[in-house]
């Protein structure tokens, strides 16, 4: 390892997040989030006040109870996000040591969390791939091993 390389504990959150997430507010029309998030291709993204601030979280899953009640009842989409998001929302601060976020990933069925500022806003978006990346990036790439592993098993 180089010596220029941070030690993985002193690694923080804010080095790895995703700076410009998608976000939604509470009162968009549930069909233009789920539209979203299937053109982003994302599980799920914050909700936010006027002021920047998480007021909740609306997930892949979360959306499933609008997809259920058209598809099962033939309700027609009515839905806010304010009516299928999580709320409260669990964040993490932008100087969490990336280890704190990788236990969080570790014991809970998060596939993202919110990270937010001192003032309590959103500065971005931090996933379990950038936690995996992260290790990656610290101990090195590793394409021999991955190649393997495809190759033993063909399309």
């Amino acid at each position: 390892m180089s010596a220029e390389r941070k030690n993985l504990r002193d690694l923080t959150v804010d080095a790895f997040m995703s700076r410009d997430p998608l976000v939604f507010a509470a009162d968009l029309p549930a069909t233009e989030a789920i539209h979203a998030l299937v053109e982003q291709d994302v599980s799920g993204a914050p909700v936010l006040d006027e002021r920047r601030r998480v007021i909740g979280f609306l997930s892949a899953k979360d959306c499933m109870l609008a997809v259920r009640g058209a598809l099962y009842f033939g309700l027609p989409p009515g839905f806010v996000v304010g009516d299928l998001m999580t709320a409260p929302v669990e964040t993490i601060f932008v100087h969490t040591p990336l280890v704190e976020a990788a236990e969080r990933f570790s014991i809970r069925p998060y596939r993202r969390l919110p990270v937010v500022d001192e003032q309590h806003q959103l500065a971005g978006v931090i996933r379990r791939h950038h936690v995996l990346q992260a290790y990656l990036e610290h101990f090195g790439t590793f394409t021999g091993p991955a190649q393997k592993a495809n190759a033993r098993f063909p399309h």
